[in-house]
């Protein structure tokens, strides 16, 4: 016996927005607040630390500097990465990792320690840029 047509079925791209678009949206956008104030934050951050690190002009340079390289590979390398190996475990580890990195910038020592923590923090907002975007991407639907 042939099953009758069901009639509550909607294309994807066709549904209405729901909460977990939202939820989506939000987490998406976590990481560029957070890219937006490590970035901007450094600034004022070197002019304390400075003094106490022992840094030179150069080595607050290269500070100011280091993020926004990590940033640039981050973003160049991870993409191929996720698209192979799934996006869901870089997105959902992805800002937990920058939080620890984030505190760990406090026990530092010296410039080259800060230095390390700045371009993997800079690596991981990278890898925000591409993977919370490509997933928004997937689960909006078109029309949105």
């Amino acid at each position: 016996m042939k099953q009758p047509a069901r009639t509550d079925t909607v294309e994807y791209d066709d549904a209405p927005l729901r909460p977990f678009h939202a939820a989506v949206a939000a987490a998406s956008s976590g990481g560029v607040f957070s890219d937006g104030y490590g970035l901007g934050i450094i600034g004022i951050s070197l002019s304390l630390a400075a003094p106490q690190l022992g840094l030179s002009p150069v080595w607050m340079g290269l500070l100011g500097g280091a993020a926004l390289f990590g940033l640039f590979a981050g973003a160049l390398l991870t993409g191929p990465t996720a698209d192979r190996f799934g996006r869901r475990p870089f997105f959902a580890y992805n800002m937990a990792v920058l939080g620890v990195l984030s505190l760990l910038q406090y026990t530092v020592r010296s410039g080259a320690e800060l230095l390390a923590l700045r371009l993997a923090i800079g690596f991981l907002l990278g890898t925000d840029y591409v993977v919370s975007k490509a997933l928004l991407t997937e689960f909006t639907p078109r029309r949105f």
